[in-house]
C-alpha cells in the first residue's frame, strides 16, 4: 500500500509539471484544444491517431502523400498571431515525409511561437535528435523495458514503471529498434536492455525553441508496450489538458448462473444428449450445474478482486471470454479447443482449413497443461487490449464457467493481476447501465466534437456555454473559476488527472496548476 501510495503521489507530481509555458508563448494567447496529426499511413502513426480517437481527444489528421490535402500554412496553423487552432502535433517521424520545405518552416515555426510540443512517432536516433548513436539494432521482443521518473514525472506516472514488450511468435521479429545513447540535452523517458546493451528508447529532446517526444522503435496499435504508453503520449504532448475522457474499465457478466449445461465429450468429440446437433443419438454425459460452494465462492471472489460478476444482459454488445459453455474441467476445454483450432491431420475437425479467412490452424496443445500455457495468455492478452483501449463493453462467460473446476477464473486473475503490477489507477468496473451512459455520452460527445469551442487562455480552460456533449481532461490541482463549485476542484479525479463527462454546461472557466 504505501509503494501504491507513493507512486500515485508521483503521479500527481508529474502532472503538475506538464503546464510549463515555453518561453516563446505569451499568457494572452489562446490555444485551441485541437492536435494536429501528420498520419502517412505507417503503423506507429496510426497507432497513435487511434489512440487519440479511443480517448475522445479532438485531431485533425493531414495524410502528407494524398494529392488533394491540406497544405501547412500560417494560415491553417494559426488565426492572426496570437491565436493557435492546434494545441499539438504529431508527425511520423523526423525528418516528416511527404511534407515540403516551407511546410515543414511553416510548423517549426508554429511550434516555435505558441510552445506546441511534438511527438515524433518512429525516427532513425541520429545526432540532430539528441541521440549519439545505438548500442543494439534489431528486435526488441521479449525485453520489459523501464520508465524513468523524468518519464513519470511528465504524463506516464499512471504506470508502476515496467513495460513488457510483447513477444508472441519466437519465429518472427515483432518489434524493431535501438538501444541508443543520448547527447546532453536529451531527457530519457524509457530505458531497455538486450543481451550486454543497454540503451535508451524514448525520451525528449529540446532544441532549435521547440521541444519533441520522439521513439527509436517501431510499433502499432494493439501492441501491449504501445498501449501502456499511448495515455502517456497524450498527456505529455498535450500538456495534461486536452478533450477526451480515459479509463481502464473492467467488467464482466455471467450468463445462465443457474443453468444447466451439457458436457462435451473427448472420445466422442462432440457435446451429447438431447437436442444436441452433432451427435443427438448418444447418452448425454453428467450436466455441469454451479453448487452452493460456486456461488459462495462468486461472491467471495468479486470481494477480493474488486471486479464485477453481474448477471448477463441478454442482447447486450460484450467481449465474448473464450471458455466454452459445454466445459467443466481444463483438460475438457483444452480437448475442445484442439477439436476446433487444430488441422485433420492433427486430430481436429479441419474447421481451421475449411475456413481460413477467420480461423487459424495450431499445432494441438498439451491437453494436461495447455489450458494455463496457451489459452488463458492469449485470452488474458485480448482482454488486456480491450481494458486499454476506454472500451466500457463488458466481457461475459457462461455460468458454465465458474462451476465445477472454476475455469472462467483463470483468465480473469490473469487480466487483474498483469493490470495491477503495471498500473496504479485501479481498474474501473461498471453495471450495465453505467456502461451504457459511458457509451452513449461518447457516441454523443464524438458526434459534436467538431461544433465544441474550448481553448486555454491565460493559464485557465475556457468552454463557452454550448448545449453539447462533451468531455475534458485536466492535471490534477485544476479548480472551477466564476461557474460551478468556484474553488473546488474539478471534474472526477482518475490517475493523477481530473475529468468531466457533461450534457451541457453553463460557460465553464478553469483554472489550470501553474509551475
Amino acid at each position: 500500500m504505501r509503494l501504491r501510495w507513493a507512486a500515485l503521489c508521483a503521479a500527481v507530481a508529474g502532472l503538475l509539471t506538464l503546464l510549463i509555458i515555453p518561453a516563446t508563448a505569451s499568457a494572452d494567447d489562446r490555444v485551441d484544444l485541437w492536435v494536429l496529426v501528420i498520419n502517412d499511413g505507417q503503423p506507429w502513426s496510426a497507432a497513435i491517431a487511434g489512440r487519440l480517437t479511443a480517448e475522445g481527444v479532438r485531431h485533425t489528421s493531414v495524410n502528407p502523400y494524398a494529392a488533394d490535402r491540406q497544405r501547412i500554412t500560417r494560415e491553417f496553423l494559426q488565426n492572426g498571431d496570437s491565436w493557435a487552432k492546434f494545441q499539438a502535433v504529431i508527425v511520423p517521424s523526423d525528418p516528416i515525409p511527404g511534407l515540403s520545405a516551407e511546410e515543414i518552416t511553416e510548423l517549426r515555426t508554429f511550434e516555435r511561437r505558441f510552445g506546441i510540443r511534438e511527438v515524433a512517432a518512429y525516427s532513425w536516433p541520429g545526432s540532430e535528435l539528441g541521440f549519439d548513436g545505438f548500442e543494439y539494432i534489431g528486435s526488441l521482443d521479449g525485453i520489459t523495458a523501464q520508465l524513468t521518473d523524468t518519464a513519470k514525472a511528465q504524463g506516464f506516472g499512471y504506470l508502476q514503471g515496467k513495460v513488457a514488450f510483447e513477444d508472441n511468435d519466437p519465429a518472427v521479429s515483432e518489434t524493431y529498434g535501438y538501444l541508443t545513447r543520448t547527447l546532453p540535452g536529451f531527457q530519457p523517458f524509457l530505458t531497455g536492455i538486450k543481451g550486454d546493451a543497454n540503451g535508451v528508447l524514448a525520451g525528449t529532446y529540446q532544441h532549435d525553441g521547440r521541444e519533441q517526444l520522439l521513439f527509436a522503435f517501431a510499433y502499432n496499435g494493439s501492441q501491449h508496450q504501445f498501449q501502456l504508453l499511448a495515455h502517456g503520449i497524450i498527456s505529455w504532448v498535450t500538456k495534461g489538458v486536452h478533450l477526451g475522457f480515459s479509463r481502464n474499465y473492467y467488467s464482466v457478466q455471467v450468463d445462465g448462473r443457474d443453468a444447466e449445461y451439457p458436457r462435451w465429450s473427448s472420445a466422442d468429440n462432440c457435446t451429447p444428449g438431447p437436442g444436441s446437433v452433432d451427435c443427438p443419438n448418444l447418452p448425454a454425459l453428467p450436466p455441469i450445474k454451479a453448487s452452493a460452494e460456486d456461488q459462495f465462492y462468486s461472491r467471495s471472489w468479486v470481494d477480493r478482486n474488486r471486479i464485477r460478476l453481474d448477471e448477463g444482459t441478454a442482447g447486450a454488445d460484450r467481449h465474448r471470454i473464450t471458455v466454452f459453455y459445454n466445459v467443466g474441467t481444463k483438460q475438457e476445454m483444452a480437448d475442445e479447443y484442439n477439436w476446433i483450432y487444430t488441422s485433420r491431420a492433427n486430430g481436429g475437425s479441419g474447421i481451421c482449413e475449411d475456413n481460413p479467412a477467420t480461423t487459424t490452424c495450431i499445432d494441438p496443445i498439451d491437453v494436461t497443461t495447455g489450458y494455463d500455457e496457451y489459452i488463458v495468455p492469449r485470452e488474458r492478452a485480448a482482454q488486456l487490449r480491450r481494458v486499454l483501449g476506454n472500451d466500457p463493453r463488458a466481457h461475459n462467460l457462461d455460468g458454465s464457467a465458474l462451476a465445477e473446476g472454476r475455469i472462467g477464473y483463470g483468465p480473469l486473475e490473469a487480466v487483474i493481476r498483469q493490470y495491477r503490477e503495471e498500473f496504479v489507477p485501479d481498474l474501473v468496473s461498471l453495471d450495465q447501465p453505467e456502461i451504457d451512459r459511458v457509451r452513449r455520452h461518447q457516441a454523443d460527445s464524438a458526434a459534436a466534437e467538431d461544433q465544441l469551442v474550448a481553448y486555454v487562455q491565460g493559464g485557465r480552460l475556457v468552454v463557452p456555454k454550448q448545449d453539447i456533449p462533451f468531455a475534458i481532461t485536466v492535471p490534477e490541482g485544476s479548480r472551477y473559476v466564476g461557474a460551478g463549485p468556484v474553488g473546488q476542484p474539478f471534474g472526477e479525479q482518475y490517475a493523477g488527472e481530473r475529468s468531466l463527462r457533461a450534457i451541457s454546461q453553463a460557460p465553464l472557466t478553469v483554472s489550470l496548476p501553474q509551475p
